[in-house]
């Protein structure tokens, strides 16, 4: 029986204390508190996720501007090489003209002198 008295005046103080906690705990809840910074956060987590975005698409525009700018470098020097190429092909063309030109005019030259020669004799 005083067993049983104990265990019932431990759980009354107990179940006391449990509605005391919940009283306090139910007044320190502010809802508008409570309200506002769930706004905040909602917030907060909107302006991350533009930001994220934003650098997501500057990033892909960075990554194509830079594609693009290797191309035009790669093409560039594409270009480049190619009128070297063809720079020296004339220079070689022009050379072995000049050395043709040049020989076949010796060449003449030569028969004129022996026709001269040929002639006075």
């Amino acid at each position: 029986q005083r067993e049983l008295q104990k265990l019932d005046h431990e759980l009354k103080q107990i179940t006391c204390a449990h509605e005391k906690e919940m009283a306090e705990s139910r007044q320190s809840v502010s809802w508008s508190t409570l309200l506002q910074q769930s706004k905040q956060l909602y917030d907060e987590y909107i302006e991350t996720t533009e930001k994220i975005k934003r650098n997501q698409q500057r990033m892909f525009v960075m990554q194509f501007f830079n594609e693009w700018k290797l191309q035009h470098q790669t093409h560039k020097r594409e270009k480049l090489r190619l009128a070297q190429v063809t720079q020296y092909m004339r220079n070689m063309v022009g050379k072995l003209a000049h050395n043709v030109v040049s020989r076949h005019q010796t060449r003449h030259r030569r028969l004129q002198l022996w026709h001269g020669l040929i002639v006075s004799y």
